[in-house]
């Protein structure tokens, strides 16, 4: 369940993948914070409107955003679903010496329901866990971090998708858990200087993730196939995606 080797491993590797390809990881992280910026403050804008909130003073302004946070963490953990995937889909393509235009970021879209809907449920489980008992809310984060890529090369059912990544993320949940918990860690302290170091720690971190994922998936890096992920026509297709 711990693989000490891999973990620091991964995080070397992904420090030099960052270091030397810091692109196209910060176009596409940079417009992906741009959207969801623009949507947070729509949002919020037809929220308060909605709901007749006012808003004229700073204190008017919080007082309306302890308001509606809830909501508003929801259409935000919604659109970020797909993007994120994109992100480490990214970052996979990039490891893999593939080529990897910024525009692959959005091509998870594509199933983006699916992808919602994994990352719904894992935000509810994760949520319960840490609620209840710390410990098997943070298991269920590490088990499920995975799964939106998981997806995206095997399609399929969510559930079920959801559910053949923790059996194998299992094997290395310690290792999962303290690679995000140190790069958690490495965020954090990285966005203290007015943000600068995210430049760079955040390709980092969707680096280290396609690294852990190509250990533990071997089987997914069998083809060269540069095809983007498309949404199946056929809804019981169990196919899989190939890169």
């Amino acid at each position: 369940m711990f693989n000490q080797q891999l973990l620091f491993s991964t995080i070397k590797r992904a420090f030099v993948m960052a270091r030397s390809h810091i692109q196209p990881l910060f176009g596409a992280s940079l417009l992906v914070l741009l959207f969801l910026m623009t949507v947070t403050v729509l949002s919020f804008d037809l929220m308060t409107s909605y709901l007749e909130l006012d808003t004229s003073s700073e204190a008017a302004v919080e007082q309306a955003l302890v308001q509606i946070m809830q909501p508003l963490q929801l259409a935000l953990l919604i659109i970020a679903a797909p993007f994120e995937a994109g992100l480490v889909y990214l970052a996979w393509r990039k490891v893999r010496g593939l080529d990897a235009p910024v525009k692959q970021v959005f091509s998870p879209w594509a199933m983006a329901t699916p992808l919602i809907a994994i990352a719904l449920i894992s935000s509810v489980l994760a949520q319960l866990g840490l609620t209840l008992f710390i410990v098997p809310g943070l298991y269920l984060l590490a088990v499920l971090s995975l799964a939106n890529l998981y997806y995206l090369f095997r399609r399929g059912s969510p559930i079920k998708a959801m559910w053949e990544c923790a059996k194998v993320c299992h094997r290395q949940v310690v290792t999962i858990g303290l690679y995000h918990l140190i790069m958690a860690a490495i965020l954090a302290i990285s966005a203290i200087p007015l943000g600068l170091g995210l430049i760079f720690t955040v390709p980092m971190f969707f680096y280290g993730k396609a690294l852990l994922y190509i250990e533990l998936f071997p089987q997914e890096q069998q083809s060269d196939d540069s095809t983007p992920p498309q949404q199946p026509t056929n809804s019981s297709s169990s196919s899989h995606f190939e890169a």
